[in-house]
């Protein structure tokens, strides 16, 4: 993106904003208090400001004289600078094309989390466990130590990130049942449309392709043996080493201290899962004595039960907005079904069997009895 270009989209940004159509005196006033350090030079060319005017002056703030393309320039020009000066983007000259825009890579990563939060996007289960499983693989971690390991601590650091979340997720949409639904339809939109977009996903992909049982045990026997192989430690040592510029003493406590965080972290996960398990099933018991609660202190439906039964002792069918003819339950008492005497059982003889039977029964079990005690098997 050009200067041009991002001037453009500011002054976009700042006839959209909610402040300039009700207070646009306050923007252009403070215009005016804090111009920007330094003029920017772009494709449109320097801002020229002469000495002998001053402080330049803009339009009147009456909607009617003010030129809105006048007042929303410099406001734009100010905004882009003051992104520039703090630090979130920088603009680089290329010939040919002029100056382009580009955002530094940390601020690329702070607005990337703003827009998850702003959007209510949660973290998907990609694989993690997959992934440590592979990078932890014999072959795979005899080619690159160093890699391997860094690369599954921090898949590790990912999956125990993303297990905590999803825990708290869940006890947020617990509270927001209890302390913020209304109604019953309230309670139904939680729980059918917002948990089981921001929960109930990602709880289906942990308990069935991102199963973590099915991999752990194999993750903790790797990590012994990785502690127990000298020689994928040392090499693993020296890329640490290599790194981060220190010495291969460093590097291998640095390798000791990812092992032990791995392990931690992997011992702790059973714990991270139960605790998920708890609070979903503890959600659904929640949302349901909500709507049970509901349902029996509105009075709409407690009137129209009520009216429902007196129709019904009235022999007056009312008009109802479900097929109830078709409900193979709705005949003569179907309201009330009695008990069923049933017989009560009595004990029986049992039934001598015939002398065929017990030589039958004596050669079968004598055989079973000679496979079991054969003399290659003692």
């Amino acid at each position: 993106m050009v200067r041009s270009t991002a001037l453009d989209v500011a002054e976009a940004v700042i006839r959209a904003s909610r402040l300039w159509s009700e207070r646009p005196q306050d923007l252009e006033a403070l215009a005016l208090q804090d111009p920007p350090p330094r003029e920017p030079q772009g494709l449109r060319g320097p801002m020229v400001r002469s000495a002998s005017s001053g402080p330049r002056s803009l339009p009147a703030s009456d909607p009617q004289a003010t030129d809105e393309a006048a007042s929303i320039s410099p406001l734009a020009r100010r905004l882009v600078a003051r992104l520039e000066d703090s630090g979130w983007m920088h603009f680089q000259y290329r010939a040919g094309v002029g100056e382009i825009m580009s955002f530094h890579a940390y601020a690329a990563r702070i607005l990337q989390t703003l827009l998850d939060v702003a959007r209510d996007e949660q973290p998907v289960f990609q694989g993690l466990v997959h992934s440590i499983a592979a990078l932890l693989e014999p072959r795979a971690f005899a080619q690159s130590p160093g890699v391997s390991l860094s690369e599954a601590r921090r898949h590790t650091l990912e999956l125990s990130r993303e297990l905590k979340i999803l825990e708290r997720n869940i006890h947020l949409f617990i509270q927001r049942v209890l302390d913020g639904a209304a109604t019953a339809a309230e309670v139904l939109e939680e729980g059918f449309d917002r948990y089981e977009r921001a929960v109930m996903a990602n709880y289906h992909r942990l308990k069935t392709v991102d199963n973590v049982y099915r991999r752990r045990s194999a993750i903790l026997q790797r990590l012994d043996a990785i502690e127990r192989d000298n020689t994928a430690l040392e090499n693993a040592a020296e890329w640490y080493a290599a790194q981060r510029g220190t010495s291969e003493q460093e590097g291998r406590l640095a390798v000791k201290s990812e092992l032990a965080q791995m392990r931690s972290h992997f011992d702790n996960v059973p714990q991270l899962v139960d605790d998920i398990d708890t609070r979903n099933a503890r959600f659904s018991g929640v949302a349901l004595r909500k709507i049970r609660y509901f349902l029996r202190q509105d009075r709409r439906t407690e009137g129209q039960l009520q009216f429902i039964i007196d129709a019904l002792a009235k022999d007056e069918a009312p008009e109802l907005e479900f097929d109830a003819f078709r409900c193979e339950l709705l005949w003569g008492n179907f309201l009330y079904t009695p008990p069923v005497a049933r017989a009560r059982a009595a004990p029986q003889r049992l039934v001598d069997q015939p002398a065929a039977n017990r030589e039958q029964i004596r050669r079968e079990a004598a055989g079973r009895v000679r496979r079991l005690f054969a003399r290659r098997r003692v």
